[in-house]
């Protein structure tokens, strides 16, 4: 039977946490937004940062850091959301602030009876 560690020892582990992956040259982005998982009371961070690392390994570390800031953009701070997100791919919309409305002319055309669109001849 295995045993999870209670909130409290793992939360006493993140400040080494942070200042290893400040060891590891990790970007001041990708260490907020672990720290940010942290923060949300993502207790499995272990498996999560394995799981992580793979995605980086096998994604690159740029494009894993954009799925990253997407998914915390929208709150989520697991692994999987990461992960979810990669498979996406690039088709994936980018929300952004709200512009000018589009506004664009129209041409006009005339209008014809539903009548013209009948299949077979009218009866």
């Amino acid at each position: 039977m295995s045993r999870s560690r209670p909130a409290a020892s793992v939360e006493a582990l993140v400040p080494s946490w942070l200042r290893s992956l400040t060891a590891q040259n990790r970007s001041p982005k990708t260490i907020e937004t672990y720290r940010a998982a942290a923060a949300a009371g993502n207790i499995a961070l272990a498996g999560d940062l394995c799981e992580l690392a793979g995605l980086e390994a096998a994604h690159g570390h740029e494009p894993l850091l954009a799925a990253l800031e997407r998914a915390v953009a929208f709150g989520r701070y697991r692994a999987q959301d990461g992960r979810s997100i990669l498979a996406a791919g690039t088709g994936v919309a980018q929300p952004t602030r709200p512009g000018d409305a589009l506004i664009v002319a129209l041409p006009v055309v005339t209008t014809r009876p539903l009548s013209a669109y009948a299949i077979g001849e009218p009866s």
